[in-house]
């Protein structure tokens, strides 16, 4: 550019013709007259200069735009659809125009399109011409858009420029420039300004495509990337399902299995000739005259046979139990545990083995909701007759039909003994499940402390398997997570079979041939459930 070209200014007014082509181009400097003078003109001159100064720093501070802000890029490549980065506008969302779109139109276009941008109209033919020949001077696009802007036109309407940090400013520095004489070396150094401004928008617009090209890239990745994961998670979904089909035919197989243990379970209790209750190990039996009459029958076989031991067995125990007055009160044993069931945990009792039902009765006179099973025919209809409540079905088949936590309380007398250990166990872990919590369970078998009981008087019964000691069975409740197990030992042998004499020695005979014929272990099912092993190191 030639260090004698004036910088061009906005015109005050439309250019009419006759107006010289200098005028219409940009303003000539100041007059050396107005520059010398009397030192009162120079101070009123530097003076009126400093107010322009003022005037412009004011007006740049107001006109100063927003910074151009872009929406982040979203990091979830994958997760969009469409392109991150739009074209660029021209205009933000509150219509201030962008820099960058200002100088992106080509020369040829540039006069009108400045016109529509910035004053929102047309280019009038006189306006066109003088800006037209002002971009030919200069060369400026930047310097035809500051004089629009600052044209009175221009700042009525206001338009706002983004990205041009400090434009107006350095224009109207520039004119105050030009006015002083220094036109080319302001022109100059606005010229650099636009440089620089131009660089940055460039910088924006690589940057943008950059991350546009990024961004096509890792969708491209992703449409390779989209198939291998299809196919994985195809085949993880199929894995799943054959699982769940695995699991359960697994369910059907364990409810089969279990239908077999407990039809199992029952032919074992049945081949053992239905409920078995031990003999009272008071001494010889002592037949009463209905049953020493009892003629013997036919030898028969299959279902006559088993019902003929079920009758057997009712009249041993009518035998050997003692009636059922004395039954009753061989029960009252009971009484405060009978009374603390109001208070325990709600549900029936289950009584496993009723035989005549003397306990479920007791129960009844006490309030309380009881009901029995028994595999022997015999005995079930003896209960059945007197308006009591039972099944004919054995002790672990009834559990396990029960829901979890349906029973208050789970009472056997005189079963366990009759058990082999897998059902005895089964009996017990079952009760565990169908027990409420704080349910309890009451278990009374003959007492093998009992020297005269474990080696004689328990076998007077057919169906007893073996003496189960009182440390084997608690240890069998706790393990199932029984806690606060009490021991209650009964039916001593009277004093006159004792052995004479007051002896340490003879003390220790009679407490191993005359104590206690048999015991009962109470437990209760734990409000809580019992943390396991891993549980509780965790």
């Amino acid at each position: 550019m030639p260090a004698d070209r004036q910088l061009p200014q906005e015109p005050l007014a439309p250019p009419v013709s006759g107006m010289p082509a200098q005028a219409a181009a940009g303003l000539e400097p100041l007059p050396m007259a107005e520059m010398e003078g009397s030192p009162e003109a120079r101070e009123e001159a530097r003076m009126g200069l400093e107010a322009v100064v003022a005037r412009v720093r004011a007006e740049a501070a107001a006109a100063e735009g927003k910074a151009l802000t872009l929406d982040p890029v979203c990091a979830d490549y994958l997760s969009l659809p469409e392109p991150v980065l739009p074209e660029l506008a021209y205009a933000d969302a509150d219509g201030a125009l962008h820099l960058a779109f200002l100088l992106s139109i080509p020369r040829a276009e540039f006069v009108s399109q400045a016109y529509r941008l910035l004053l929102g109209r047309d280019a009038d033919e006189i306006g066109a011409a003088h800006y037209a020949g002002v971009l030919g001077l200069t060369g400026s696009r930047l310097w035809v858009a500051a004089q629009l802007r600052c044209s009175a036109e221009g700042r009525r309407r206001g338009t706002r420029i983004v990205g041009g940090r400090g434009l107006l400013a350095r224009y109207l520095a520039a004119r105050v420039a030009a006015r002083l004489g220094l036109g080319a070396l302001a022109l100059r150094a606005f010229g650099r300004f636009e440089h620089r401004v131009s660089r940055r928008e460039a910088a924006v617009v690589w940057l943008a495509g950059a991350l546009q090209r990024q961004r096509d890239g890792m969708l491209r990745a992703q449409r390779g990337w989209r198939k291998p994961i299809e196919a994985i998670a195809g085949s993880v979904l199929n894995a799943l399902r054959e699982q769940r089909e695995e699991c359960e035919r697994i369910s059907v197989l364990e409810d089969k299995l279990e239908k077999l243990s407990a039809e199992l379970t029952h032919d074992r209790l049945s081949r053992m000739g239905g409920r078995r209750t031990a003999v009272p190990a008071a001494g010889p039996a002592t037949q009463s005259s209905g049953q020493a009459a009892h003629a013997p029958s036919e030898v028969a076989s299959g279902e006559d046979l088993a019902a003929q031991i079920e009758a057997y067995y009712m009249a041993f125990e009518n035998a050997n139990r003692g009636s059922r007055e004395e039954i009753r009160d061989k029960l009252a044993a009971y009484d405060g545990w009978i009374a603390a069931l109001h208070e325990a945990a709600p549900g029936p009792v289950l009584d496993i083995g009723c035989g005549r039902g003397e306990w479920l009765e007791l129960l009844a006179e006490r309030g309380i909701a009881a009901r029995g099973v028994d595999l022997n025919s015999a005995m079930v209809a003896f209960c059945l007759d007197r308006g009591l409540d039972v099944d004919a079905c054995d002790g672990v088949q009834a559990l396990s039909r029960m829901p979890p936590g349906a029973l208050g309380a789970v009472t056997a007398f005189h079963v366990v003994e009759h058990l082999e250990f897998e059902v005895l166990y089964a009996m017990i872990a079952n009760a565990g499940r169908a027990l409420a919590p704080g349910g309890s369970i009451l278990i009374e078998t003959p007492n093998p402390e009992n020297l005269l009981v474990g080696s004689h008087t328990f076998y007077h019964d057919f169906s007893h398997r073996n003496p189960v000691t009182p440390t084997s069975l608690a240890f069998l409740l706790e393990f199932h997570g029984f806690e606060a197990l009490e021991m209650v030992r009964l039916n001593p042998y009277p004093a006159s079979a004792k052995v004479p004499g007051d002896d340490p020695l003879t003390e220790r005979v009679n407490g191993h041939l005359c104590g206690p014929q048999d015991y009962a272990l109470i437990a209760r099912k734990p409000l809580t459930p019992r943390k396991t092993d891993d549980e509780a190191l965790t």
